[in-house]
């Protein structure tokens, strides 16, 4: 669909005629810049050495989950954060977290014991 094309939609959904410039046509169905891939390759890191690569995360982008574009990870990361905060990194693996994250009802939330276990794969 050409700009023209889109324009001409637009119009046509919108009887009240708003103006073309009111409309940015560069901002619709934009994402902000992320890879999934990656975060998932990081998360994979920390729950197969989470001493040391939690200790290098926090470092490098600091204790704020929204680093993460994707919500699962970013529920993820904060609870990887509390228990490293907790533990210093011992005792974090995948068992611990799958339980915390059932403790506090977001297993299903972040996808379950068979997403966290793909987590070590991605890396």
């Amino acid at each position: 669909m050409n700009l023209e094309t889109k324009i001409t939609v637009i119009k046509a959904w919108n009887p009240r005629g708003v103006k073309e410039s009111a409309i940015d046509l560069s901002k619709i169905d934009n994402l902000p810049p992320h890879s999934i891939e990656a975060e998932q390759g990081v998360l994979g890191c920390i729950l197969l050495s989470p001493k040391e690569c939690l200790g290098s995360c926090l470092e490098t982008a600091g204790s704020d989950a929204e680093i993460f574009y994707d919500l699962r990870h970013q529920a993820l990361y904060e609870v990887l954060l509390t228990m490293y905060d907790e533990k210093g990194g011992n005792g974090i693996d995948l068992i611990t977290v799958q339980q915390r994250l059932k403790d506090i009802k977001q297993l299903d939330g972040v996808g379950g014991l068979a997403y966290l276990s793909s987590l070590m794969d991605a890396v």
